[in-house]
């Protein structure tokens, strides 16, 4: 649950600490340097590598970070936006999202965001554009998920019944990455919300998309920097965060620009179609008043956050009891991660063939 506690109330307590010094409106600049304490703390206590389930994205509701998507032959980076386009309906966070098969062919595909007019209804027609080749034809049954609009900041997925979830029939496929459908969604530009937060990425998991199996084939894979574009073709066993792309216009609704998140596979995709499942750590917010409360950080462990508030701010003020207190805080910080939510990895370690091998 977030937070109910102000950094005010931190600061406070605080000074009380640092024998009653103001922190506040020093040199007559506003909230100075109490924001920037704060602010520096919240940054490094959702820091790689602290992996924290409180931290966790969780698009859609789905216990994806990024929905899921599917790879396609010979293309090496993919543009996602958490919104998607599937053959068939979501399942559910189960062990079998987008279960096999797909009589009717098509791939599972981000759409781009609202302000790039992701899908535009208008006339009882809705015109839906894709990140990359949909591979659907005229007659081919599809869903929608997460595909909305944004609200005084806020990005709300429709919830009509006419978009989400719903099956859908193409009319007509006039490109590759274009396509249309008769609707009775009330008539407007929607899109995807785009991937605003990534903080870092924590796991990504492919499966064998077409495999009918009531659990599919997985697998874990690393996670890069980067990845050079290559012209070796094979199943990928490597993804990279590339870069993003900001929204060139403000969405209708919207407070700030929409990014795009580029992620690019290793080797270059073959025939073989992978699902990518990808979850990732939000990145901090950045406080702008003293008022605001202190993001996702659990209330139960804001003795972690007043410890590092303190340390830094006797560091302010020269303190010399600055470096135990910093001390302090990394160790209660340590504490938490061990035993409130760092249980044992998942990932383990196998040799590839018996110990006694050829002996």
């Amino acid at each position: 649950m977030p937070s109910n506690i102000s950094l005010q109330s931190v600061i406070d307590y605080v000074t009380t600490n640092v024998r009653g010094v103001n922190l506040q409106d020093v040199l007559g600049i506003q909230n100075e340097p109490a924001l920037s304490i704060c602010n520096d703390v919240y940054q490094e206590v959702l820091q790689k590598p602290l992996t924290w389930r409180f931290n966790r994205a969780n698009a859609a509701t789905t216990g994806m970070g990024i929905l899921y998507w599917t790879t396609i032959q010979y293309q090496q980076d993919y543009q996602l936006t958490n919104a998607n386009i599937s053959p068939v309906k979501y399942a559910g966070n189960v062990n079998n999202p987008y279960p096999a098969p797909f009589p009717n062919g098509g791939n599972v595909v981000h759409i781009p965001t609202v302000a790039n007019s992701g899908l535009v209804v208008s006339g009882g027609v809705g015109t839906l554009t894709t990140n990359w080749p949909h591979g659907y034809v005229a007659g081919n049954t599809f869903y929608l998920l997460n595909v909305g609009q944004w609200s005084n900041g806020v990005f709300v997925a429709d919830t009509s019944g006419n978009i989400n979830g719903t099956a859908l029939t193409v009319a007509s496929a006039p490109t590759a990455t274009t396509l249309t459908f008769n609707t009775a969604a009330t008539a407007g530009t929607y899109g995807a919300p785009g991937i605003n937060d990534i903080g870092w990425i924590t796991k990504t998991v492919f499966e064998d998309f077409a495999n009918t199996s009531t659990v599919k084939p997985r697998h874990s894979i690393e996670v890069t920097m980067n990845l050079e574009l290559e012209s070796i073709v094979q199943p990928p066993f490597k993804l990279s965060y590339e870069y993003t792309l900001t929204d060139s216009s403000l969405a209708a609704g919207a407070t700030l620009p929409s990014t795009t998140a580029v992620f690019r596979t290793w080797p270059v995709p073959s025939q073989q179609i992978w699902g990518i499942m990808i979850d990732y750590q939000m990145k901090p917010t950045i406080f702008t008043d003293l008022q605001n409360v202190w993001g996702v950080w659990p209330d139960e462990l804001m003795y972690v956050v007043r410890q590092g508030v303190k340390a830094f701010a006797l560091d302010f003020v020269e303190d010399p009891r600055s470096v135990q207190e910093y001390q302090l805080f990394q160790t209660r910080l340590d504490q938490v991660r061990e035993i409130r939510d760092q249980e044992r990895p998942s990932q383990t370690m196998f040799p590839d063939r018996p110990l006694m091998f050829g002996g």
